[in-house]
């Protein structure tokens, strides 16, 4: 998880912050916290559905929610 990597301050594999944006994005944005930590998240939350979906949970609310998630 590169994002929750960055959230700390650490711009690794770039020197520097403008320098990883450009890199990265292409662009100069910001690469703090505010910005990183909701793209952490849903990458948590996008691998927990597919291990949830690969695991053919019995509950139908567990299947249901991995379904809308996937988009079917």
């Amino acid at each position: 998880m590169v994002h929750l990597y960055w959230a700390t301050g650490a711009t690794w594999p770039a020197p520097d912050e403008q320098a990883l944006s450009l890199a990265v994005r292409g662009t100069a944005v910001s690469f703090g916290p505010p910005v990183v930590l909701p793209l952490a998240a849903l990458t948590l939350t996008g691998a927990a559905t597919v291990l949830a979906h690969s695991r053919r949970p019995g509950s139908p609310a567990v299947r249901r929610a991995a379904r809308l998630a996937r988009g079917r």
